[in-house]
């Protein structure tokens, strides 16, 4: 699949500099493929700080009208009810998927890339977050009176009114400029960032095409030697869907768990996750190991925790977004050690 990509983007770099009918609609094609190819890291880069802006948004807006909330970190706190704002919720995906209906939008009027369309670009990204923080104000505003059966049949609809919203302001945008375009002389700056997309997508896709994909099975992995303890059934579900290799034991008075995979999504930021599980982080601090590595120390109110990330090679890191971006460049798999102290 890669291969066939690689081979294709080539071949639009090179015809986009000789036919000038092709360049564009060529151009548009190889960024809808980019785009698709880095959806997975889409969610996690964009979508983490994304998910903290949503949040704050969030805070503002419902103590605006009364509604006391504190947010922490990606959760909003109200008096009587805590909401986590997820990835789905961060507007990471709708970012993604105007972008991607936008480019279509790009490739069916044969649109040519300048300054004017980028400034479109950015104001539909900027136009579908707000819609995002929008509709999570008033799917949280449903929960909050109670309406929770309503807020979770309209979720869905929203989100395509969204995506209608966006991709019509897009559309109304360029309409009016196709003819325009298609009798502009040729557009180098569509040229410089295709021959870019093309060196970056070949940089980042060469490693992980020569590099087996060692992406584990799904496997609950039992110790004889030591006290196992059960994943919750929700757990297992979303673990078993992600091929992942999982592992919980009691060691002395610690609780490991362990989870090993290639996918960033599924070996995931613990600082978020033990907050969806009411911890509340009071300290935390990044400490040496005996092997010259780093883990995170968190003081929290059920008691101590540590955490890192084990690399294939055997290095030990606590930094979350650097296994997340070697990840982009191979298919090794790396390993989430969480360990709780409860006091």
């Amino acid at each position: 699949m890669l291969k066939v990509l690689s081979f294709l983007a080539l071949t639009t770099l090179i015809l986009s500099f000789f036919r000038k009918d092709l360049e564009n609609r060529l151009f548009w094609l190889f960024s809808i493929f980019f785009l698709l190819l880095t959806k997975e890291y889409f969610q996690i880069f964009p979508g983490t700080p994304l998910r903290l802006i949503c949040a704050s948004t969030l805070e503002k807006i419902f103590n605006f009208f009364n509604i006391t909330s504190i947010t922490d970190s990606t959760i909003l706190i109200f008096e009587n009810n805590i909401q986590q704002i997820d990835y789905p919720c961060s507007g990471s995906l709708v970012l993604f998927y105007s972008l991607l209906f936008s480019f279509l939008v790009c490739l069916i009027f044969n649109s040519k890339l300048n300054f004017s369309l980028i400034a479109k670009l950015i104001l539909v990204s900027l136009l579908s977050i707000y819609l995002n923080t929008l509709r999570i104000f008033v799917l949280i505003l449903l929960n909050l009176k109670g309406f929770l059966f309503f807020s979770n049949k309209i979720h869905a609809l929203f989100g395509i009114i969204n995506y209608i919203l966006v991709l019509g302001c897009f559309w109304f945008f360029i309409k009016n400029n196709s003819k325009k375009n298609e009798s502009d002389n040729k557009n180098y700056l569509s040229k410089s960032i295709l021959a870019v997309f093309f060196v970056v997508i070949s940089f980042l896709y060469y490693v992980k095409i020569k590099t087996p994909n060692s992406n584990p099975q799904f496997e609950i992995i039992k110790h004889e030697s030591k006290q196992n303890l059960d994943f919750s059934t929700q757990e297992i579900v979303y673990y078993r869907k992600q091929g992942a290799k999982i592992e919980k034991y009691k060691e002395g008075e610690k609780i490991v768990v362990k989870i090993a995979s290639n996918s960033p999504l599924t070996i995931h930021n613990p600082l978020i996750c033990l907050k969806n599980q009411d911890f509340r982080i009071i300290e935390q601090k990044t400490i040496m190991t005996d092997e010259k590595g780093f883990k995170k120390r968190l003081t929290t109110n059920k008691g101590i925790i540590y955490y890192y990330f084990i690399e294939e090679n055997g290095k030990i890191t606590d930094d979350y977004y650097k296994i997340a971006f070697l990840s982009l460049f191979n298919n090794k798999k790396a390993v989430l050690v969480v360990e709780y102290i409860v006091s």
